[in-house]
């Protein structure tokens, strides 16, 4: 599963259905690391119905193996900015209104600010930010996921530096430990994450 998982970053997003060795096919492998709407399955088996099926449903884009060579790749080095001064911030909340405008008045005071309206969206992006990036969540993104369900998951993958914005008071032991509130507004807060 590693070897295919850098198979698929090291592609530009494009994974082979059959996998030598592995127990996994490709579309398991996309579907597993949530990268549906990036990926591009390679495949032998372009013909099966049931493999389009699939695909089809998952939403991921098919390419013959055939063709495969007539694709350019480009192979990146991964960027990491986790030995900046301030590191990283990510916003994360789906009022655009909001969220904007913090990322903007704290540009400067880090390496550098990244703003998403979708949780989803950010874990498509997740494996591009280090471990220790400032991550601040709106609580209610009227989804299905909120922000304590996406606070367990960065938890889960090892991030440390987790806040949430809210105006909910909540119950005692209703937040875990890992997680710090920020009333929502609270500039002199958000500024003090430059210390973080």
């Amino acid at each position: 599963f590693k070897r295919a998982r850098s198979l698929n970053i090291f592609t530009e997003k494009k994974l082979l259905y059959q996998l030598i060795d592995q127990e996994l096919n490709g579309l398991q492998v996309i579907e597993q690391v949530s990268m549906q709407s990036r990926a591009i399955l390679v495949t032998s088996h372009y013909a099966n119905t049931k493999v389009h099926d699939i695909a089809a449903k998952m939403g991921v884009k098919i390419l013959p193996k055939q063709l495969a060579s007539e694709v350019p790749i480009k192979i990146e080095e991964e960027r990491s900015v986790s030995g900046s001064k301030n590191g990283y911030l990510v916003i994360i909340d789906d009022v655009q209104e909001f969220a904007d405008p913090i990322a903007d008045y704290l540009k400067d005071k880090f390496a550098g600010v990244g703003v998403y309206y979708h949780p989803e969206r950010f874990l498509e992006n997740l494996s591009q930010y280090p471990k220790d990036t400032i991550i601040c969540m709106d609580h209610d993104f009227k989804t299905k996921m909120n922000g304590i369900d996406l606070a367990k998951q960065l938890h889960k993958a090892g991030y440390t530096k987790l806040y949430l914005f809210s105006g909910t008071t909540f119950e005692k032991g209703e937040v875990p430990d890992y997680l710090t509130v920020l009333l929502k507004g609270d500039m002199d807060a958000l500024i003090q994450l430059t210390d973080a």
